[in-house]
Order: structure tokens, then C-alpha cells, then sequence
């Protein structure tokens, strides 16, 4: 095992600057992703083939965004977004498996100290043309990006500060000071949605762990998962009857929100008119927001937005099937079945690697219905991915050198 140096460390927070601030720096940062990550898996090619052979799984969507371009109208667009997308599942994968987790750890809420505290002291605010509202996005290139790695960001500072090793003071003292800004920001960009969002994930977290370590008879823990099936159902039947009623529009309005969501409604069924045309194979991987498409340009009028500006189906389900076909559809709810079943199988809560692994799983699930950020390249989300994924299946890490 080699020693960690000031390069690995220069090289791992490089890594996660280029992905928190890529819509920043914007070339620059796929650059510097490019590079960090590519120094760390031609340094013992043998070992990163050995993991990336091991975690091949992660890599199936990938493959199949590159083989896509082969029925895509845009066939150009759907392999480089593939290839972008295989390289940064590649280097995240190498980059989890081969680096400490206290270094990796480190790194990460470094960055997103600097990204808080520059979105915090920014001016930087976009209009919502549907709706007229005025929104912070900072350093990010949306609202619903600041609010995301806001989200990420308030649930790094509760691992490290609850869940760092006691004697790594600093570490929780970089929690501390990370969960206070993010937390800063959220207030700023008085943003319902993600304020709920966190506190849901954060309770489900706790919830989880209480449960899996909670020393409790099998007929309590058989009435627990009875009720909490329960509660679920009856949340799904809630949510299609207010749906198809008029109760929904009418408590959205009463406090002062979109009843279609900020236009998903309308979205969603253009979604699921372009899956009805290709069931199967989909459009093809990030096919459908170009200019000229005419149902991106259709979406781009209704929300009021520039031709060209990026954009998704602001649903996770809705928008791999559009993408990615049936195929796609189908491998995503595989893997998210087993990602539920690795998790289930881990009681390691005294790895903070593992702990927010846990609080990842929960806000990107509970996000997917709302929003599509998972499978995007030169993206923490994707990274993030990559890590419960791994942290679940309880991988050692080995620590590499990359001078």
C-alpha cells in the first residue's frame, strides 16, 4: 500500500472541483475530469480493470447510451454523450475503489465549502419564465442545479459531523462549517421543494438505520414493514385521487404554487407520447432536447425557455424510457431492485462513506419522480451513483499514487 501524498490530494479535489463546478468553468472542467480521472486509472491498469471488471454492472447503461447512436436521429450527440458518460462512470468507479475514504471524504466537502460559499455570496439569479419567479442558482447553471447539490451538500455535513470518526476533528469541524453554509443557501433560495426534499431524506435515512440496527423480535419488525407498506399505499392512493380530483389544484394554490408543477404535468405527457413512438429502443441517448426537434422546441415554447437550453422530462422514469426504450427502462428498475437489495444486506453504519451512500439512495429516489439528473456526464450525481452502489456491496479501498 503507498503512501497518501500532495499530489493524490491536488488530483482527488481537482477531480470533484471539475464535477460540482462544471457548469462554471464549462470545458475546463470536463478537462480537468478527463485528466484526474485518467491519472488514476492508467496508474496500475491491472487493478482498475480488476474493479472495473468486478462493478461491470454500472457499466451496462453506458454501453447501451453509445449503441444507441446507431437508431438516433442524432447519432453524433447520443455516442459523444455515451463515451462522456461511460468515462465518467469508468473514473468514478476507479477513483471510489482506489482512494481512502477519509481522503475522499475530505475532498468532497472541501469543494462543496467553496461551492456553498460562493453560491451563498453570489448575486446570480435566473427568471422562471412560466411562473415569473425570480431564483438563486449561484455558481450553478439552474435553480434545480444549486438546489441539488444544496440538497448534497447539507447531507455531506451531517456525515462528517455526526459520523467522522471522533478523533478526526477535523473533519467534523469541516462538516460543521459545510452543513451550516448549505444550509445558509437553502434559506437564500427559499426553495420549498428541496428543503423538503432533504428533511424527507434525512428522516428516511435515520429511519432506515434505527430499523436495521434496532435489536427487535421478527413479529415487530413483520408489523413495522406491514405498516410502512401500508403508509406507502395509502400515499399512492392519496396522491392518484388528489391527482384526479380537483383537491390537488386546490392546495397547491393555497400555498401559492403551480398546481401542474411548474409545467411537469404537461412535459410528462410528451414524454409518454415519444415512448408510445419508440417503445422499445427510444429516441436514443440525450436525442430529444435539439434544436430543431420539434417536440424539444414544442416543450421549450411552453416553459418559455431559449431554443437549445438544457433540458430533461423532469422525471427519472419517464425520461430513460424516452432516451433508452423499454431496454433502458427495464435495466434501470433492475438495478434499482438490487441497489435496494444491497442495502438491505449492509449494517456498517459506522462508515461515513456508507451512511451517505444511504442519504444518496433516498434523495435521488425520492427525486426521480420530479427530476431527471442520474445517468448525465461530468456530474456528481453520477459519481454519487457509483458510490452507494459500491459503499452497498461493502468494497476495501486501497489507497494510489498517482506521482
Amino acid at each position: 500500500m503507498l503512501r497518501t501524498d500532495v499530489i493524490l490530494k491536488f488530483v482527488v479535489f481537482s477531480f470533484f472541483f471539475s464535477l460540482v463546478f462544471n457548469s462554471t468553468i464549462g470545458s475546463l472542467a470536463a478537462l480537468m475530469f478527463i485528466v484526474c480521472g485518467g491519472s488514476i486509472l492508467i496508474n496500475n491498469i491491472s487493478e482498475s480493470y480488476r474493479i472495473l471488471l468486478r462493478y461491470r454492472a454500472l457499466l451496462i447503461i453506458p454501453c447501451l447510451a453509445i449503441v444507441s447512436s446507431f437508431w438516433s436521429d442524432t447519432s453524433m450527440i447520443a455516442f459523444r454523450g455515451g463515451v462522456q458518460l461511460l468515462l465518467t462512470t469508468v473514473f468514478s468507479i476507479v477513483l471510489i475503489c482506489r482512494v481512502d475514504k477519509n481522503l475522499l471524504l475530505n475532498c468532497l466537502v472541501f469543494t462543496f465549502i467553496i461551492a456553498m460559499g460562493a453560491s451563498l455570496a453570489s448575486n446570480r439569479v435566473a427568471l422562471n419564465g412560466m411562473t415569473g419567479e425570480i431564483s438563486l442558482i449561484g455558481i450553478f447553471s439552474s435553480k434545480n442545479y444549486l438546489a441539488i447539490h444544496t440538497a448534497i451538500g447539507v447531507g455531506v455535513g451531517v456525515v462528517m459531523y455526526f459520523y467522522s470518526e471522533k478523533t478526526n476533528r477535523l473533519s467534523r469541524i469541516l462538516g460543521g462549517i459545510l452543513l451550516f453554509l448549505a444550509v445558509l443557501v437553502l434559506l437564500k433560495a427559499k426553495s420549498f421543494g428541496t428543503t423538503l426534499s432533504v428533511s424527507m431524506s434525512l428522516f428516511l435515512m435515520y429511519l432506515f438505520m434505527w430499523y436495521q440496527t434496532k435489536n427487535i423480535t421478527f413479529y415487530l419488525r413483520l408489523n413495522v414493514n406491514f405498516f410502512m407498506v401500508a403508509i406507502l399505499i395509502s400515499i399512492i392512493g392519496i396522491a392518484i385521487y388528489s391527482l384526479t380530483q380537483s383537491f390537488f389544484d386546490e392546495f397547491m394554490y393555497d400555498i401559492g404554487k403551480d398546481p401542474t408543477l411548474t409545467g411537469r404535468t404537461y412535459i410528462w405527457q410528451r414524454g409518454l407520447d415519444l415512448i408510445s413512438e419508440n417503445p422499445i429502443l427510444g429516441s436514443g441517448y440525450q436525442s430529444v432536447f435539439v434544436i430543431n426537434n420539434m417536440v424539444a422546441e414544442d416543450i421549450w415554447e411552453y416553459a418559455k425557455v431559449e431554443s437549445g437550453s438544457g433540458f430533461n422530462f423532469h422525471n427519472m422514469f419517464i425520461n430513460i424510457w424516452v432516451e433508452l426504450g423499454f431496454v433502458g427502462f427495464f435495466i434501470y428498475v433492475v438495478g434499482l431492485i438490487l441497489l435496494i437489495k444491497k442495502l438491505y444486506k449492509n449494517y456498517d453504519f459506522t462508515n461515513p462513506l456508507l451512511v451517505l451512500s444511504i442519504f444518496v439512495f433516498f434523495f435521488f429516489f425520492t427525486q426521480s419522480f420530479l427530476e431527471a439528473v442520474l445517468l448525465r456526464q461530468f456530474t456528481l450525481a453520477q459519481f454519487l451513483i457509483c458510490l452507494a452502489w459500491i459503499s452497498f456491496s461493502s468494497v476495501s479501498r486501497r489507497i494510489v499514487n498517482v506521482a
